[in-house]
């Protein structure tokens, strides 16, 4: 077996999300790495290894499949938030604008802390 290990920034929100994962209970990091590199990344590979149609189809519809339960999860999520904070919410606040210019998520992900 090959051991994968990966450093995370301090204060970002991959260090959160790998934080919420390890005290989540039946989640594990590693899972949740292969789940997702499988769900974006297998068709492709597939592909690329000239596997056949069928199995690319079916491989890319699962994906799909996963993927749209996901963002069907994250809309609902959105939609719950949005009904809940239409009234506290104020665009022209400073604190509450997005400055598009500031990525929302940092691709440096490599300090001295490791999971």
């Amino acid at each position: 077996m090959i051991r994968h290990c990966f450093y995370s920034q301090d204060g970002t929100p991959f260090r959160d999300v790998l934080i919420h994962i390890k005290q989540s209970p039946g989640k594990t990091i590693q899972r949740e790495v292969e789940d997702a590199f499988l769900l974006l990344h297998y068709p492709h590979l597939l592909h690329s290894s000239h596997h056949s149609p069928e199995l690319i189809i079916r491989q890319a519809e699962l994906s799909i499949h996963r993927l749209t339960q996901e963002i069907t999860q994250l809309t609902a999520l959105i939609t719950s938030l949005s009904s809940s904070s239409q009234t506290s919410f104020h665009p022209e606040s400073e604190a509450e604008t997005i400055d598009e210019s500031e990525p929302l998520f940092s691709s440096s992900l490599f300090t001295s802390d490791s999971f």
